[in-house]
């Protein structure tokens, strides 16, 4: 599975990376946050926001691009 993974294309495998990031960056914070006492529409709230979103997709596709990056060159050796 993981070759058919290495086989797609570069953005194709960026995109999924970035994507599973994020998702799994948000619920890691989410949980974090109610753990902190906040309440679920405050989070949410706080989740639903540009500067959130922005934040979180600049750093989810930018590690998906070192994340591909190493193991695209890692499977050609």
């Amino acid at each position: 599975m993981f070759q058919k993974y290495l086989e797609l294309s570069f953005i194709k495998v960026v995109g999924i990376s970035a994507l599973l990031f994020f998702v799994i960056v948000s619920i890691i914070k989410f949980i974090i946050a109610l753990i902190g006492g906040d309440g679920i529409s405050d989070i949410l709230s706080n989740m639903a926001t540009s500067e959130y979103l922005v934040s979180n997709l600049i750093g989810a596709l930018l590690y998906g691009l070192i994340i591909t990056f190493y193991y695209k060159r890692k499977h050609k050796k």
